[in-house]
């Protein structure tokens, strides 16, 4: 199924928190851009330095996590269908994409239920 192989590519890199479209959109992982510690914000050097490490450790996620996430959008846009492009037009993150997809494709829970009845029989 296709959400599957979406779902199985971000969880190999870890980002399905970021991606998941079950997830309403106050819930769901952001990768916001870490800010650049001031050297005027600190009033020890060594403090400062200390900053800086951490802001490039946080950075280096962030970096990996955007790389990562153009991947999973870049996927996503390549396996849909052109005649639905257009309903993600205006959508910028994976995640997007996926809420807008699953809200137009998926089955509520009641046809799905139907579904799974009328397999098992």
């Amino acid at each position: 199924d296709w959400l599957a192989a979406i779902k199985s590519e971000a969880d190999a890199y870890d980002i399905w928190n970021y991606v998941d479209p079950d997830q309403l959109p106050h819930d769901i992982l952001t990768n916001d851009e870490p800010q650049r510690p001031a050297r005027e914000a600190f009033d020890n050097l060594e403090e400062f330095k200390m900053a800086r490490l951490d802001w490039k450790d946080d950075y280096s996620i962030f970096e990996k996590i955007q790389r990562v996430e153009a991947r999973i959008l870049t996927l996503i846009r390549q396996t849909i269908h052109r005649d639905i492009l257009y309903m993600i037009k205006d959508s910028r993150t994976s995640y997007q994409i996926l809420r807008v997809l699953k809200a137009r494709f998926a089955p509520d829970p009641v046809t799905r239920q139907l579904e799974l009845e009328r397999d098992y029989k």
